[in-house]
């Protein structure tokens, strides 16, 4: 008997302890259930404190992974966390992984979410699990191939797990920057087949996104498109595909796609202002403004859509409200080096060169390595002339990229500071970079023009039409080589060509003109000369150069004609002809009166020609350049040579007209800079002669023999030159030149 009521009391407290249990058990499920009821609600707090009280009751695996998912919903991540951790520490769950995996990369913990995620898979590859053997395979765009012929073994909850595991996986690869693992996984998302649409849906837009930014843009438009045939309605999957189309530069079908995401969701302000630039590249002006002013009053605080509307009045030359725009951009943004860059080249196309220089300097202030604004900085530099500013920007820019434009824009800027070797240099780095760069090689061939070196001039000027050049400007450079050459017929027939592309250009003209007077063409030159002056009516050269073609031919009243035409152009405030040449500038005036003087001696107008030689001689300094290479070729001499040339034909003059005293001091001024000039010494002569002064004269007739003793109209008779005034050498203007 005792034994019996023994069994029945301890039977007691383990009735209770079963009886209890499932009544927590009953109200846990309860509990677990109004939980589920009202996260379809999305009441997450609620339904958090509801799984609480089961955890509460029982604290089993899935009622803290409900919680952490509540507590993710509500973004408090380490609780969620914590849930799913003691979860995981329970029973192993693939689902449990994936979870706590995504809050790891919410939270930017990715090497611990991929850690998860991998787990995950792991679990779901066991064979309890009857997960199918997976072969992966590389193919092209970095994809992949799945075996799944068995995946469907898994049965769809877990098959759907797998899934995402597979695209979460590829979601934190891609915030870790390895694109091609995130491709990968995406892949073998994909080829496991579900048939859910929407998680289908999730891998191919993800894909398509991940392979733009890889470049591959027709494998991402194929991913987009399949995306968006999946979900037609969905916004945001038309945006990326119009993105990728855009990229491809396939700006109408990027148009049609921004249209559609529009269409979708007409509220966002980025679908828009993506159509804008889709119709920018269309050049669909009108259009792109109008969806860019839809999308500022969308998002009236995005300094881009600013920025990508003023760049588009900037195309339509609306430059006044394109700066507004960019002024509107900075105001919300003044830390984007290209709202202040685009601004600058808004004032460039104004012509506004200080306020485009301003523009640069401040973008580069932001970014001191933005290629784009030092080379356009040492653009704005070369135009103001400050050419050491100029070559600076471009060295800079140089040292951060080798770009045939920076190398170019360089060259050119040496070429104005007469640094042409140094300019070839950057034609020819140029030319490595793109070698068909027929504007290099006309550059370069500039530069071998000026140096001398005509042979290499030639060949690039050769190499530059090759290449499809048409530019007349090319036959003028190369026409200049040949005359240098000597070939002159070239050069004749590459003028000719020049002028025949721009018959209004007065360069072209002048050139063939001093190749007819090479040649003693005086008529052609004469020809082109009237050509010219008929384009550019108020040009003192070229009176000055068809003066000297008059000369020639022997018409010296037209000549002199020309000559005073050239000086009063070159001074028109008083129509004087003594101009006030700046001293040490290249200079033809003092040419003119030369020439004027040698006309007048020709006419006999010998007092005319004494006035002319005179204002010759004081247009000449010391100090003074002479000459360039266009002017008569007798006449490329230095400066003392020149006052010899000026006083010896002066002093002719003067003995012509009976001045002996300032003929004896101009010849004395000669001989002074030219010792060995027989002429003078022989002219002098005579002049002593007419002073009586015998002895002096004696003198120099027995120098003049002695400096040339082959010279038989050296040779005197004293007794029979007594009435004879003077010999005539040579004609005037006919001077050696020692």
């Amino acid at each position: 008997m005792p034994n019996i009521n023994n069994n029945a009391t301890s039977a007691l407290p383990r009735r209770r302890h079963q009886q209890n249990e499932k009544l927590m058990e009953k109200k846990s499920e309860e509990k677990y259930k109004d939980a589920k009821t009202k996260l379809t609600k999305k009441l997450f707090k609620e339904a958090a404190e509801d799984l609480t009280e089961a955890i509460n009751f029982r604290p089993l695996p899935k009622f803290h992974f409900l919680r952490g998912n509540c507590y993710r919903h509500t973004q408090d991540y380490d609780r969620a966390i914590l849930d799913y951790t003691i979860a995981i520490d329970t029973q192993e769950e693939a689902a449990f992984y994936l979870a706590r995996g995504k809050c790891f990369r919410t939270i930017g913990k990715i090497n611990k979410s991929i850690a998860d995620f991998d787990r995950g898979i792991d679990i779901l590859s066991r064979p309890s699990a009857l997960q199918p053997t997976v072969n992966v395979s590389s193919l092209n765009n970095s994809r992949v191939v799945v075996d799944t012929a068995s995946s469907t073994n898994l049965g769809s909850e877990n098959q759907s797990i797998l899934f995402q595991l597979y695209v979460d996986r590829g979601l934190s690869y891609y915030e870790k920057g390895e694109k091609k693992l995130a491709i990968e996984n995406y892949g073998k998302a994909i080829l496991m087949n579900v048939t859910k649409q929407q998680s289908l849906f999730k891998a191919y837009f993800h894909r398509g996104n991940t392979l733009r930014e890889c470049g591959e843009l027709d494998a991402s438009i194929e991913d987009l498109t399949k995306a968006a045939d999946l979900d037609p309605k969905n916004a945001a999957v038309h945006n990326n595909l119009g993105l990728s189309f855009f990229e491809k530069r396939n700006f109408p079908g990027a148009e049609k796609r921004f249209t559609l995401s529009i269409e979708n969701d007409p509220t966002k302000g980025i679908y828009h202002n993506n159509r804008g630039l889709a119709y920018y590249k269309l050049k669909a002006f009108e259009k792109a403004i109008e969806d860019f002013s839809c999308a500022l009053n969308l998002d009236p605080d995005d300094g881009n859509i600013y920025f990508n509307r003023g760049n588009t009045l900037l195309a339509m030359k609306r430059y006044e409200e394109a700066l507004q725009d960019f002024n509107l951009a900075i105001n919300k943004v003044d830390t984007d080096e290209n709202y202040f860059h685009c601004k600058g080249i808004a004032y460039q196309e104004m012509n506004d060169i200080p306020q485009a220089i301003q523009m640069f300097k401040k973008a580069l202030e932001i970014n001191e390595k933005s290629v784009q604004s030092l080379y356009h900085l040492g653009l704005m530099y070369h135009i103001n002339n400050q050419l050491f500013e100029a070559k600076k920007q471009f060295t800079k820019a140089l040292e951060l990229v080798h770009d045939h434009r920076i190398y170019e824009s360089r060259g050119l800027v040496y070429m104005d500071l007469l640094y042409y070797e140094l300019a070839i240099q950057d034609f020819s780095a140029a030319i490595r970079i793109v070698p068909d760069s027929p504007n290099n090689f006309f550059h370069r061939g500039k530069c071998f023009l000026w140096l001398e070196r005509y042979t290499e001039a030639v060949e690039d000027f050769n190499t530059a039409f090759k290449q499809h050049c048409d530019d007349p400007q090319v036959f003028n450079a190369r026409a200049m080589a040949y005359k240098h050459l000597k070939k002159h017929d070239e050069a004749i027939s590459d003028l000719s060509s020049a002028i025949k592309s721009d018959e209004n250009n007065v360069e072209y003209y002048f050139n063939r003109s001093q190749c007819f007077f090479d040649l003693k063409n005086y008529r052609q030159a004469l020809k082109d000369l009237d050509t010219s002056l008929e384009i550019e009516k108020s040009e003192p050269k070229l009176y000055y150069l068809r003066g000297l073609t008059y000369y020639e031919m022997k018409n010296y009243k037209m000549a002199i004609k020309d000559f005073k035409g050239a000086l009063r152009l070159k001074n028109p405030q008083t129509g004087a002809l003594i101009s006030s040449f700046v001293q040490g500038e290249p200079t033809f005036g003092h040419d003119c009166f030369y020439h004027m003087g040698l006309c007048y001696c020709f006419l006999e107008k010998y007092e005319y020609a004494v006035e002319s030689f005179s204002k010759a001689v004081d247009l000449i300094s010391d100090k003074e350049n002479v000459h360039t290479k266009e002017s008569s070729a007798a006449l490329i001499i230095d400066d003392n040579m020149l006052h010899a040339v000026y006083h010896h034909e002066r002093a002719k003059a003067y003995q012509i007209i009976g001045m002996n005293e300032r003929a004896l001091e101009d010849f004395t001024t000669v001989i002074k800079y030219q010792p060995d000039n027989a002429h003078a010494y022989f002219r002098r002569a005579f002049a002593w002669k007419a002073l009586e002064r015998f002895e002096e004269a004696a003198e120099d007739f027995e120098k003049a023999k002695s400096l040339q003793p082959n010279n038989p109209n050296l040779v005197v008779n004293y007794k029979k030159i007594y009435d004879i005034a003077f010999v005539e050498l040579c004609k005037p203007g006919s001077e050696h030149l020692y």
